[in-house]
């Protein structure tokens, strides 16, 4: 979703949340059932702002929330889920123009479906000793500028041997060794 959705999204929440203890016509000597409206109101609009947080959230997440509350899962995730195997992939330590540095190599994918996929995203998530994720970094490896060609339906595409991907901007606490590499966006052609 559009960030910039998004954050008038919560504007919008913290408003009316806010709003509602904020607009009180009641004079010092308003009566006890006044105040407990406004606390009725006030909960209820808590609880709105709860669940409109929540759709953002699956909104974020490339969600979309139907009529009955559930959430249904988009048909690029449902491909990634289904048809497409990350067979190989690896961080490790390479050699680059500005000396060792970590490096997404081998990378292997298999498109099993019967579409094609005109850009693809892989991240690497780092955990910490406790499998926390503390750090992602995301590389588009079929299209873009750097990616590979369109990858076909039934068809496999490997990573050259002698080429990898820079893993930038990571803090010392960062483990390279512990990692787990996924698909997480797709394009259709």
């Amino acid at each position: 979703m559009n960030k910039k959705i998004m954050i008038i999204l919560m504007a919008l929440c913290i408003t009316l949340t806010f709003g509602a203890c904020g607009n009180s016509n009641m004079s010092s000597s308003g009566s006890g059932n006044d105040i407990e409206a406004l606390r009725a109101e006030n909960k209820q609009l808590k609880e709105e702002n709860k669940e409109l947080q929540k759709q953002i959230a699956n909104l974020d997440k490339g969600e979309s929330t139907s009529s009955n509350g559930k959430s249904s899962m988009k048909a690029e995730d449902e491909y990634i889920a289904q048809s497409l195997e990350l067979t190989s992939a690896e961080v490790k330590m390479c050699e680059g123009y500005s000396g060792r540095e970590p490096g997404l190599v081998d990378v292997s994918i298999k498109n099993n479906g019967d579409r094609n996929i005109s850009e693809l995203t892989i991240t690497a998530f780092f955990q910490d000793e406790n499998g926390n994720d503390i750090a992602e970094d995301s590389f588009m490896v079929i299209g873009g500028y750097f990616g590979g060609n369109t990858l076909k339906a039934n068809y496999s595409w490997k990573m050259a041997s002698d080429e990898f991907y820079e893993v930038e901007n990571l803090s010392d606490e960062v483990d390279i060794n512990r990692c787990r590499i996924e698909i997480t966006d797709i394009t259709f052609e």
